[in-house]
Order: structure tokens, then C-alpha cells, then sequence
């Protein structure tokens, strides 16, 4: 059967219902609400990254002062119950900088989505510094278990040596 021009086959009409996919629209810098949409990206993992490098720098304070400030500590501990608990402490802290982390990866993938790539190249800071946190953590997260399992053979190993040597 032959069908004339003005005529549609089955096939043509079935193809005119279907729509394709909408593609992704990608923010750039001339988009409107172009500073509300990149902030509301920009500063939760500003935030993060943050709240994350404070986490170390507290607990390594934190645990440099419970290891060598004795009023700190309480009188009936010694040091080398707090030297491992300090490594919990430590191993502690690099999991929940990890878990932050994966919040800061979610930000990051999702910007990659939704920005241009002019743009998203201003992100990439933000991804040396989380790379940075991720060695960090895995740096504590090694240490802290070493301490923690082997904190007090390794003090008496270092109060020997320092008693041969002074």
C-alpha cells in the first residue's frame, strides 16, 4: 500500500509521539541567578574542607597536649595508657574526615553536571585540597591504629633508646 504525501505510515506517527531525552542544561558565568546557583555549590564545600582540616589540627593538638602536659591528664593514668588512646582518637577522626569527604565528592560530581567546564575549572582547587585530605586521613587513619595497638611497646622503645643515648 502506497500512502501519499499527506498521508502518515504508522511508523512516522508513532516516531512523532516519542520526544528525545532533553539534554543537560549547563550553567555558565552569563547565566541568570549564576552567582546564587555557584555559591550554593562554592560554600557548603568551602565549609567542609574547613571543618575537616580543623578536625586534624584539633586532635593532634588535643592529643599533643594529653601527652605531654600532666595536668591534663588524670593523676592516676600514665602515659602510656593515654598515648594509645590517643591513636582511637586519631583513627576516630580520620573516619569521620573520610565520611565529610564523600559529602564533598557528591558537591563536587554534581557541579561537574551542572556547570560549564570554564566554569567547574574553578573547582579544581577544591579537589586538590580534598585529595590533600584523603592522604591526610589515610596518614591518621594509619598512624592512629599503630598507636593505639602498639602505643605503649613503642613508648618504652623510645624512653630505652633516649635513656642510652642522654
Amino acid at each position: 500500500m502506497l500512502y501519499q504525501a499527506s498521508e502518515l505510515s504508522p511508523v512516522r506517527l508513532l516516531m512523532n509521539q516519542i520526544k528525545p531525552p532533553q539534554l543537560p542544561v549547563f550553567i555558565g558565568s552569563d547565566s541568570t541567578n549564576f552567582k546564587f546557583i555557584y555559591e550554593s555549590y562554592k560554600e557548603p564545600i568551602l565549609k567542609r574542607i574547613i571543618l575537616c582540616a580543623a578536625v586534624f589540627v584539633l586532635v593532634f593538638m588535643f592529643v599533643l597536649l594529653i601527652n605531654i602536659v600532666k595536668v591534663i591528664r588524670p593523676p592516676q593514668e600514665n602515659i602510656f595508657t593515654w598515648f594509645e588512646r590517643s591513636g582511637a582518637l586519631i583513627g576516630a577522626s580520620s573516619v569521620f574526615v573520610e565520611f565529610e569527604l564523600k559529602s564533598i565528592d557528591e558537591y563536587l560530581f554534581s557541579a561537574s553536571m551542572k556547570f560549564k567546564p570554564d566554569v567547574y575549572r574553578t573547582f579544581e582547587k577544591y579537589v586538590r585540597y580534598k585529595e590533600l585530605l584523603h592522604r591526610t586521613a589515610l596518614v591518621f587513619g594509619i598512624v592512629g591504629a599503630l598507636v593505639w595497638s602498639y602505643g605503649s611497646p613503642l613508648l618504652y622503645l623510645l624512653k630505652n633508646i633516649y635513656s642510652n643515648f642522654c
